[in-house]
């Protein structure tokens, strides 16, 4: 599932507010780097900061909220 396909399900009033240009630069976003975009001769994507990292970094700029038990991010292997 994409990041995209994934903010959709959970949030539908993003389908009129959420593009794939807004979601590159929210994640993008120079004054909060969250993610550098990657790439090799197959695959496009993002590489995150650890999980808990990326939620203290969440925390401080929004505000704290309850995680789910996850203590790290799900991956895929690349032939996936």
């Amino acid at each position: 599932m994409t990041e995209k396909r994934d903010a959709l399900d959970r949030f539908p009033r993003l389908r009129y507010e959420l593009s794939d240009n807004a979601l590159r630069d929210f994640l993008a976003d120079k004054d909060w780097p969250k993610a550098e975009k990657y790439r090799d001769s197959r695959n496009n994507g993002w590489s995150f900061l650890p999980l808990d990292e990326s939620r203290r970094a969440w925390e401080r700029r929004y505000t704290p909220r309850q995680w789910n038990k996850m203590r790290e991010w799900f991956t895929r292997e690349p032939w996936e």
